[in-house]
C-alpha cells in the first residue's frame, strides 16, 4: 500500500440521472449468459431516482499524514477501543 494522505475539501453529490447509468449497467449484465447477481433494473426502474442512484465523492490531498483504515489497531489511536 502507498502512501495514505488526508484530504480536505470533500464534497458528495448526487449525480443528475445516476440510476439510468446504473440501469443501463444493469441491463448489460442482464445479457451475459451466467449473471452472478440478480438484476437491479426493476428496482431501479420504479424508484426513477428517488432513493437510488450514483454519489459522486471528490476531496483534495493535503500534505498531511492520513488513517490506514486497515490498521487493526485504528480503534484504540482514535480513542473507540480501549
Amino acid at each position: 500500500m502507498g502512501a495514505l494522505h488526508a484530504v480536505a475539501e470533500v464534497r458528495a453529490e448526487a449525480m443528475p440521472d445516476g440510476w439510468r447509468h446504473w440501469l443501463d449497467f444493469e441491463r448489460i449484465l442482464e445479457g451475459e449468459a451466467n449473471p452472478r447477481f440478480p438484476s437491479d433494473a426493476e428496482t431501479l426502474e420504479r424508484d426513477q431516482g428517488r432513493y437510488l442512484g450514483f454519489v459522486r465523492v471528490t476531496a483534495r490531498r493535503t500534505e498531511g499524514e492520513g488513517l490506514d483504515l486497515y490498521d487493526p489497531a485504528l480503534g484504540v489511536k482514535v480513542g473507540a477501543d480501549r
